[in-house]
C-alpha cells in the first residue's frame, strides 16, 4: 500500500514537474509582466524540485562551505539587495506590473512559494 502511494506521489511530483517545464519554456519565449512572472515563479519552482532531487545524507559533507554558500546566494538572487526592486516578490514591483488586488496576491503567493526553499533542506522532502 506505501509502495502504491509513493508511486502515486512520484507520479504527481514528475507531472508538475514537467507541466512546470512547459509553463517555463512557453513564457520565457514571451514578453511582458504576465510572462516574466511565470518565468520566474516557475523558473524558481524548478531549482527547488532539482534541489530535492540532489539532497542526501552526506548533502552537506560533500560540498564545500563555497559552494554551499554560491546555492545559498543563488536561491535568494531575485530579492538580495538592489535585485529586490525588480522581484515580483516586491508587492510594489508586482502592483505596479498587475494593478493593486492581482498584484497583491502575485507578490503574496511568489513570498509562499519562495518560502518553501527551506522545507526540502529541513526534512528531504517535498513540501
Amino acid at each position: 500500500m506505501i509502495t502504491q502511494m509513493n508511486k502515486k506521489y512520484d507520479q504527481r511530483i514528475n507531472e508538475c514537474i514537467d507541466r512546470l517545464k512547459d509553463i517555463y519554456d512557453t513564457e520565457s519565449e514571451k514578453e511582458g509582466n504576465q510572462a516574466a512572472y511565470a518565468t520566474a515563479v516557475s523558473g524558481f519552482m524548478l531549482e527547488m524540485f532539482e534541489l530535492e532531487a540532489q539532497l542526501c545524507d552526506n548533502y552537506f559533507v560533500e560540498h564545500t562551505f563555497d559552494e554551499l554558500l554560491d546555492l545559498n546566494h543563488s536561491y535568494y538572487r531575485d530579492i538580495a539587495g538592489d535585485a529586490y526592486e525588480r522581484s515580483f516578490a516586491n508587492p510594489k514591483v508586482a502592483v505596479e506590473a498587475f494593478g493593486q488586488k492581482v498584484g497583491q496576491v502575485l507578490a503574496s503567493v511568489y513570498d509562499d512559494i519562495r518560502q518553501c526553499v527551506a522545507l526540502p533542506l529541513n526534512t528531504g522532502h517535498h513540501p
